[in-house]
């Protein structure tokens, strides 16, 4: 999966107008948010009806379509082949960071930390304040990171990144802050379309940014490095943060997350703002 979303990604990327960069990524992203919609669902009735094989071949067979499509496509650039890497230049995960993709995916760690956090916290936080419709908050985040993603990289195209980046790190920790303290099914709404929203516009844009600052032989370890911030996140939101709710409690973990868009504002102004 890591192999192809970032081999298809930086495929994409390689191939858009400068001009219309942020927009294009945008769309590209779309697909993600599109499948929370029917996979889910899809599957369930899938399984429930026949079996859970069906349910995995049925992937398989989606996943043998993307395949098809990927190869159709071809290379937009004609790219030389590179020499084959030696086995330790392979393997060694270094090699394939780049250094002018690690601050901005810095920035976007900020505000996937959080959102891998609250996929590990939120039923049990929801459990605890007797929430039983706690589901519409995926839900609404879907619907904001929908409207988001062409939305963000169409206005930074226009406006600049920053102009776009900044907002969407403040609505963050604002949607971390009404999280923390829902105790309705409406309130968990607004939180979840708030950082669906800001989580979309900030990965859109920061994926963006990652390919205006690379070169364009360097562009797919850029573009790898970029997407670490998900993994990272996963590690920091959902065991880090995860063990500070024995001692500080869910709602005031959620209050703590807010400190890092606020962070990554600082750091976008005093490192990357040009």
């Amino acid at each position: 999966m890591g192999f192809f979303a970032t081999g298809l990604l930086a495929l994409v990327a390689e191939g858009l107008p400068t001009h219309r960069r942020g927009l294009g990524l945008g769309i590209f992203q779309t697909a993600n948010t599109l499948s929370l919609f029917y996979g889910p669902l899809l599957m369930k009735n899938v399984a429930d009806s026949f079996s859970l094989e069906v349910a995995f071949l049925l992937g398989a067979i989606s996943t043998g379509i993307a395949l098809i499509s990927a190869a159709a496509i071809g290379d937009p650039k004609s790219i030389v082949k590179k020499p084959f890497p030696s086995g330790w230049t392979l393997v060694n995960p270094i090699n394939g960071i780049s250094t002018a993709a690690l601050l901005p995916m810095v920035i976007f760690l900020s505000t996937a930390t959080g959102y891998m956090a609250i996929t590990g916290l939120l039923p049990k936080f929801a459990a605890a304040r007797d929430i039983t419709g706690y589901p519409i908050f995926w839900q609404a985040a879907a619907i904001g990171q929908l409207f988001s993603r062409s939305l963000s990289g169409g206005l930074s195209d226009r406006f600049g990144r920053g102009a776009v980046i900044i907002p969407m790190l403040l609505l963050m920790s604002v949607g971390l802050i009404v999280l923390s303290v829902a105790d309705t099914v409406p309130l968990l709404l607004v939180a979840g379309l708030i950082i669906g929203l800001a989580n979309a516009g900030v990965q859109t844009t920061i994926s963006a940014l990652v390919v205006d600052r690379s070169s364009e032989k360097d562009l797919s370890s850029s573009l790898a490095t970029y997407t670490l911030a998900w993994d990272f996140g996963a590690i920091l939101g959902q065991t880090g943060f995860g063990l500070l709710v024995i001692s500080m409690g869910m709602s005031n973990v959620f209050l703590s997350l807010t400190v890092l868009p606020l962070g990554a504002t600082l750091l976008y102004f005093w490192k990357l703002r040009s």
